[in-house]
Parts: C-alpha cells; sequence; structure tokens
C-alpha cells in the first residue's frame, strides 16, 4: 500500500528480488520503498513518500531484522532514499519516523511523535515523563521555555561546529563554505537564544580540503554520538563545567536555500570548488546551460589552455575531462546532473551531446 509505512510483519508478503537492494515505485505520486534481501530474504525495509509541495522526500519507516543489525543494511537502505531524492530533484530528505523512533518501537520503549512541539498536550505529555535530562540533535523547531523547564537537568544539544561560531541551521555545509580546517562537535545547554547556551565539551576534528557536505556529516554524526555520551556522563557525574559563549566571536550558519546552492562563475575557483562540495549531495550545486538547470559535483583545480583567457561560465575543454573558467582560474568536474535526470559522470553527458566547448555557463 502507498498509504503509510510498511510494517515488517508484512515482510512475509515481498517476493524474494535477485538484488541485495532493490526499488519499487508503489505510486505516481512518488510513495516507495525499497527492500534489503539477504540469501533470497527479506532482512530490511525503508518505505519513503515524495512531496511536491515542498519539494522533500520523507523518510517514513525503516526497519532491519535484528538478526542482521551492523551489516551495512540500513546504512544502504538509507543511501536509496537519498539517491531517489538527488536522481528526482527533491531538495532534502526529512525524517517522518527517525531512526532513534525505530529503536525505540523495536525496544517497546514508548514514543511521543508531535508534529511541532507546540502541539497541544505534547507539554503536559512531557511533564508526565518527569524526565532527568533531554538531548536535541538537528531538530529544526525552536524549542520554548516551558518545554526546556520540564527536564531538572535542562536539554543539551548536539551541535556541529566551535560554538559560538556558525550558530544555525547549516554549520557543516558553512564550515566547508568559509574554507575552514578544522570543524567541531559542540555539547551545550539550551536555552531560548539560537544556540547561544553555554558549552559542556568541544571535540575538534580536521577537514579534508576536498570533503564533501555529505562525507564531513558521517564523521560529524559519529564523532557527535560519542561526544553526546562523554557529555552525559559528566552530568551524570556531576562533574559538568559550563563555558558561556562570547558573543563577540559568534557567526551564523542559516538555512539553506536554492540561492546559497546557486554557482557564480564570477567567483574565484576555489570558492566555487567550495560550493559545490558544500551542497554535495544534496541539493547540490546548480547553474544554468541554455536556460536549463545543471547540477556539478566533484570539482578539481585545473588549468586552462595556453594563450586562452575564456569568460567566467565558459566550457573550454570536454576530454578527457569537463573544464570550465572561473572567475580566477578553472575547474574541472567530476559528475553532473541536468534537470530530471540522474546524477553521471560528466563524460557520459559530453558524450550524449549535453554540452561542448564554447558553450557558457550562467
Amino acid at each position: 500500500s502507498a498509504k503509510g509505512p510498511v510494517s515488517p510483519q508484512r515482510w512475509r508478503g515481498l517476493p524474494s528480488l535477485p538484488h541485495r537492494v532493490s526499488l519499487t515505485a508503489l505510486s505516481p505520486a512518488g510513495s516507495c520503498f525499497w527492500v534489503a534481501v539477504l540469501d533470497g530474504n527479506v532482512v530490511g525495509i525503508v518505505a519513503a513518500r515524495a512531496h511536491e509541495e515542498d519539494n522533500t522526500v520523507e523518510l517514513l519507516r525503516m526497519s532491519v531484522d535484528s538478526r542482521f543489525r551492523g551489516k551495512g543494511i540500513a546504512k544502504a537502505l538509507g543511501r536509496k532514499v537519498l539517491e531517489f531524492a538527488v536522481v528526482h530533484n527533491y531538495s532534502a530528505v526529512v525524517l517522518g519516523t527517525t531512526a532513534v523512533k525505530v529503536a525505540a518501537l523495536e525496544e517497546d520503549i514508548q514514543v511521543v511523535h508531535p508534529t511541532r512541539p507546540s502541539e497541544p498536550g505534547f507539554l503536559e505529555t512531557l511533564q508526565a515523563f518527569k524526565p532527568d535530562i533531554g538531548v536535541v540533535v538537528a531538530y529544526g523547531h525552536i524549542l520554548k521555555p516551558d518545554i526546556l523547564a520540564v527536564p531538572h537537568l535542562g536539554f543539551v544539544n548536539v551541535h556541529a561546529s566551535s560554538l559560538p561560531k556558525l550558530r544555525g541551521a547549516a554549520p557543516i555545509q558553512y564550515a566547508i563554505l568559509e574554507g575552514l580546517d578544522e570543524t567541531c562537535i559542540s555539547i551545550m545547554k539550551m536555552e531560548a537564544g539560537l544556540d547561544s547556551g553555554p558549552v559542556l565539551l568541544r571535540v575538534p576534528t580536521p577537514m579534508a580540503t576536498d570533503e564533501t557536505y555529505g562525507e564531513l556529516s558521517v564523521r560529524l554524526a559519529e564523532l557527535g554520538a560519542l561526544a553526546l555520551i562523554q557529555g552525559l556522563q559528566l552530568i551524570a557525574l556531576d562533574m559538568a563545567e559550563w563555558e558561556a559563549q562570547d558573543e563577540t566571536h559568534a557567526t551564523h550558519a542559516p538555512k539553506i536555500t536554492r540561492e546559497t546552492a546557486m554557482i557564480d562563475w564570477n567567483d574565484s575557483a576555489e570558492d566555487t570548488a567550495r560550493r559545490v562540495r558544500a551542497m554535495d549531495p544534496v541539493p547540490g550545486a546548480w547553474t544554468q546551460l541554455k536556460g536549463m538547470d545543471v547540477k556539478l559535483f566533484g570539482p578539481s583545480g585545473a588549468d586552462l589552455p595556453v594563450g586562452s583567457g575564456p569568460p567566467p561560465g565558459e566550457i573550454v575543454e570536454t576530454r578527457p575531462a569537463l573544464v570550465i573558467a572561473a572567475g580566477n582560474g578553472a575547474l574541472q568536474f567530476l559528475d553532473v546532473q541536468p534537470a530530471g535526470k540522474r546524477r553521471m559522470a560528466a563524460t557520459d553527458w559530453v558524450t550524449g551531446r549535453g554540452a561542448s566547448v564554447g558553450q557558457r555557463f550562467t
């Protein structure tokens, strides 16, 4: 059924499939599910639904047979949802059912899942639990003071920057955009201000010069989980030392928009490469060729032909690589994604007459 999540009880009715992970579309509206098959048996399932109104893909349900956890099946299913969003030009994957919720339900732990924290009755439900502490990670909603006051130890947040730098929704992307050579996980106590509470822990990590948003996100998620455990242990042992943030050093990382992801070919080659990596894999840094959107991936520095001075955005080579002139210098790109198509090798796109020398991106 395309009307809701596929439950584990229905796995028995699914056919054995020839591939480890396979895609089946359930409705023209974009609902779909993937199943993971191992030795002819379905061992994992994920359901998602596309929403045209806000251009997102909602992850509804993910479950993996308990006997096969830790074998990469959940990651493979998650990648399928992400690939679906990228191929069909959706701007983001949103979590209708989080991994935390799935794990809790599988352990028969009660879960409350309000659409928004301001939803009527949620505050009273939370108060009834009498929690010691709350943990927030990439939630996307503002928690008002009455909710923050419920746990007697407050709420802590896992934030992917060295606070007070890069407060806001997109610290990972802006760390790449700004060309930082190091980023951080901060464990902070939440208060009414945006990411402005006192900090308990900062765990720095170096950034590779060619690291993408997707790659850095995976590393920071693992680092954040470890830092959170350490922070909770310090709080439980009454050893927490909170450091107030210095407001004079605060910077911001606002939500990524279509305008943020747009390539300006007048920018330097270095800045353009950072923008492309910061938007990889989603939403994808975009430009236009002949009035059509094209997303670019995998940038690296390239030399301009001797004696040439092409305008920014002009294609100067297509073989052996796609090379485009920037504000100063040039870049070659490994992958492209034309509007309405999947991500593909730039050389395959060129072979299919997608671009030619002398054409100009705008």
